[in-house]
Formats: C-alpha cells, structure tokens, sequence
C-alpha cells in the first residue's frame, strides 16, 4: 500500500504512519553485531567510523593494566628461574666444599689428592654450564650477562632489576684480582662492600696440596654466602613484584567486568529496541492489508 493508497482509506492512515516511523528507526538503527566489534575500522573496511570514538578511554586503561600485569608476571617467572639455576649452583658448591673437606686428610696421597681435584674441575664446569643455561626467552641470567635492567611495571614506577654473576668469575673460583658483587668489592670475610681486606685469588681454587684445600674452602665459603645474598634479594623482589601484580590485577578484573556489564545492557536495549520497532512493522503491515481487503469488500458489495 503506498501513500495515496493510505489517503483514500482512513482505517489504513494510522497504520501506515507506523509502519514507516518503524521502517525509519529500523534503517537508522545500527546492526546489533555491531555491538560486540571494538570500535575503530572495521575488520575489511579501510573506512573508520566516526561515530564511535577510535579509542575508548576506559578500554584504554583495561589494556594498560593488563599490560602491566603481563610484563609483571614475566619478571615473576624471571626471578623464579633465575633462583632455580642458583639453587643448583648452591647444591655444587655443597658438594665442593665436602670434596674439598675430604682433601684435607693429610693421610692422602698425590694420587688421591689428583683424583678429588678431577672431581672438584668437573663440579667447576658444571657451575658454568648451569650460570649459561639459565636462560628466560633468550636472556641469560646468572652469567654476568644480564647487568641492571628496567622493567616497566606498574603505573607510577618502574622496577629496577639487577642479577648477579654467578659464573665460576663471579664465585670467586678462577683467577681473579679482586672478587666483586653487583660492581662491589668482597673482602675475605665474604662482606660486600665493607671495606675490608679484599679477596684477591692468583690462582684456579683447586685441591692440590692441603694448603690450596684450605684456603679452596674459603673460597667456598665466600661462593655461598654470594648465592644466598643474591636469592634473598630474588626472594624480596618476587614479593614485591607478586604485590604489583595483585595491585593490577583486581581493578583490571573489575573493570573489565564492569565494561561488559555495560555492553550487555547496551545490547539488550538496543535488541529490545529493534525487536519492538519490528512488532510495530509487522503489526501495522498486517493491519494495512485488513483495512485495504475492507475496502476491497465495499467495491465488490457496490458492484
């Protein structure tokens, strides 16, 4: 029924009226998927629409959050690994200063003696083979390559990250002039930073004589105390960082949910919205036709 149609039959005027508010609203009404699609260009459109912001303020934020969290969780698992490889370093060193122990036995003989220090260079070797494959995403750790690093956690600070040089250099148990930790100097007492008597070694810790065993044991000594310092530390940090990451997680969670809470009630407005638009259309459609058979019926009584 078109307009004219509409006209010339008062029971249809009404009815048509709605039927086109209705086509109206429904052709300006947007596609309710498109409620679910982030705002910006669509998925294979170059075109951006403009009438919704490009970037949501409170999304923005969600993100950043999350972000935040991601790269928090990754220092976690960092540290974790980092303290691993540690501790097995500090299970070799156990075991060295007890082969160590044994070589003090002055009923030893040359032979004895040559074979505990075999043992104690293939416990060295295997310090450095676990300071070099303590590996998190392709970063050393423990080997004297990671240094000081940033990792931007949180909103306000980042976090300063700095691991130590557990390498068989940074133990104290090759040649070294002056033992350091984290760029400190370490006395003979295993004090860092102390100003004390600093631990010089001119010679590969070994267990030759009764003598080298002895002051191998110091060196050992010194090792352990480092490796605890250092896991303490990863200790206090985990602690802080798992404090960071309870901090973003609870509002990132909250807002989230509060964001898709808000959605769906967008969405089921904006459905109930159509779905009675459609009502109307269908209702006055069906009435149209009702008032155009009456007439239909007139004609053929005139007739």
């Amino acid at each position: 029924m078109n307009a004219l149609q509409a006209r010339n039959n008062p029971a249809a005027v009404q009815p048509y009226i709605d039927f086109k508010r209705s086509q109206a609203v429904l052709e300006a009404n947007i596609d309710l998927e498109q409620l679910r699609r982030p705002a910006g260009p669509a998925a294979n459109n170059d075109a951006v629409d403009l009438s919704r912001p490009i970037r949501d303020p409170e999304q923005t934020r969600i993100q950043e959050m999350k972000h935040a969290n991601q790269i928090a969780r990754e220092a976690s698992d960092l540290m974790r690994t980092a303290d691993e490889g540690l501790g097995r370093i500090e299970g070799i060193l156990t075991q060295m200063r007890e082969v160590s122990q044994q070589a003090l036995n002055e009923e030893l003989g040359t032979v004895e003696l040559a074979e505990l220090d075999q043992q104690f260079d293939t416990m060295r070797t295997e310090i450095r083979q676990v300071a070099n494959q303590t590996v998190q995403r392709g970063q050393p750790l423990i080997n004297g390559m990671f240094g000081q690093q940033t990792l931007p956690i949180g909103a306000e600070e980042d976090l300063s990250l700095t691991l130590m040089n557990a390498d068989i250099v940074g133990l104290g148990l090759t040649q070294t002039e002056g033992l350091t930790f984290k760029g400190e100097a370490v006395d003979l007492d295993g004090g860092v930073g102390e100003g004390g008597a600093p631990a010089a070694f001119p010679d590969e810790a070994n267990l030759q004589t009764p003598e080298s065993s002895r002051q191998t044991i110091n060196r050992l000594d010194i090792a352990v105390g480092l490796v605890n310092r250092e896991r303490s530390y990863l200790g206090s940090m985990q602690s802080r960082i798992q404090f960071t990451v309870t901090d973003l997680s609870t509002p990132s969670q909250s807002a989230e949910r509060s964001r898709v809470t808000i959605e769906n009630i967008e969405f089921a407005t904006e459905a109930i919205e159509v779905t009675r638009e459609q009502i109307v259309t269908q209702t006055s459609s069906s009435v149209m036709a009702q008032a155009g058979g009456v007439s239909q019926n007139i004609l053929q009584l005139i007739q």
